[in-house]
């Protein structure tokens, strides 16, 4: 016990509904991920090892939460041990109190004993500055949203009040939009529910290390739904698919959540299948996040993909030199490679 009557803890199995209800004081809330049974899978399944899954209480209840979930990774070349910060929280009434930092310490305490090489987050702006100064995180770039649209009705409805000049002008912007967007592919797409051990190549500076048991883990057991596919070339596996489906504000969205091709493969081909998918869904958008360091990131912008101002920040930290800038070479991260989707 310590800081004015605080007790500090790490993560039990049991915990899950007290972080449940914890999390209500933080909407906005996606229901599926505040069950205990998401928190249950997320800190004790998996195949990565245990997480650092810090508790600060005051009599009884949770008043702050920081955890830092294991991901195999690559960074390099080299294959290492890494973590994702997420679940930052500490109740208003304790902020200003040093909750967040008392976490902090521990997690990363944590992980150095684990031999962590890479610790990597996406903050808001708000946190930044605090995880930019007092942990020594470096913020190199950030993740951008790129999105395509399918649909114009239900985005103009939201501007323009008469249905009869939304149904004219829809029809005639989804006539253009469809006269310079190239939808076929030359591949298969096969739906499966899980993913077998595979040899693709993890091509890049940056990114998660993709094998099957994270992926199963990842998109497979998550109390979250996705759809998974593998691509084929002829009779030949090439590559696998990650898509999530949501309704924002209105608008059907589909998210093309992660990637795992072939380097040889024609990934503007793939990415016209992904998008016919969600197309044939009546989908309204399809957004994909990645950085523009990303060997995909011009592919998808010659496919009608287009960058929006918003942004997410990318934190990172290794046990390499305090010099390092994390530039000068490729990455593949996305919004699957978060809890935030």
């Amino acid at each position: 016990m310590d800081n004015g009557g605080l007790i500090y803890r790490k993560y039990q199995i049991g915990d899950e509904n007290k972080i449940s209800e914890f999390r209500k004081s933080f909407p906005p809330l996606e229901r599926k991920k505040n069950r205990p049974s998401y928190y249950l899978w997320k800190y004790s399944r998996n195949p990565a090892g245990e997480p650092e899954v810090w508790l600060a209480e005051a009599e009884g209840k949770i008043v702050g939460l920081l955890a830092a979930v294991l991901k195999p990774f690559i960074y390099k070349g080299e294959k290492l041990l890494a973590a994702e910060l997420g679940d930052a929280y500490v109740l208003r009434e304790y902020q200003g109190r040093n909750v967040f930092k008392a976490l902090g310490e521990r997690i990363f305490s944590g992980l150095n004993e684990k031999k962590v090489g890479l610790i990597y987050g996406i903050p808001n702006n708000i946190a930044l500055p605090i995880w930019k100064r007092k942990f020594k995180m470096k913020n190199p770039f950030s993740l951008v949203k790129m999105v395509r649209i399918l649909r114009t009705r239900s985005l103009l409805g939201k501007k323009i009040k008469s249905r009869i000049v939304v149904t004219i002008v829809s029809f005639i912007l989804d006539r253009i939009v469809r006269l310079f967007s190239c939808s076929s592919s030359k591949y298969n797409y096969e739906r499966i529910e899980t993913f077998e051990r595979f040899s693709f190549l993890n091509n890049f500076g940056l990114c998660t290390d993709k094998n099957h048991e994270y992926l199963n883990w990842r998109y497979h057991e998550s109390p979250c739904e996705y759809d998974k596919y593998i691509i084929k070339n002829g009779g030949q596996k090439i590559g696998y698919a990650v898509i999530a489906r949501r309704e924002e504000k209105g608008l059907k969205t589909g998210y093309i959540v992660d990637l795992i091709i072939e380097s040889k493969s024609d990934v503007g081909s793939i990415i016209n299948g992904l998008v016919r998918i969600l197309d044939k869904e009546y989908m309204d958008l399809v957004i994909f996040w990645t950085t523009k360091n990303n060997l995909y990131y011009r592919t998808f912008r010659k496919k009608q993909f287009f960058a929006l101002p918003d942004t997410v920040n990318f934190i990172i930290k290794t046990g390499h030199d305090e010099s390092d800038d994390y530039q000068g070479f490729s990455s593949f991260l996305s919004i699957g490679d978060t809890d935030n989707i």
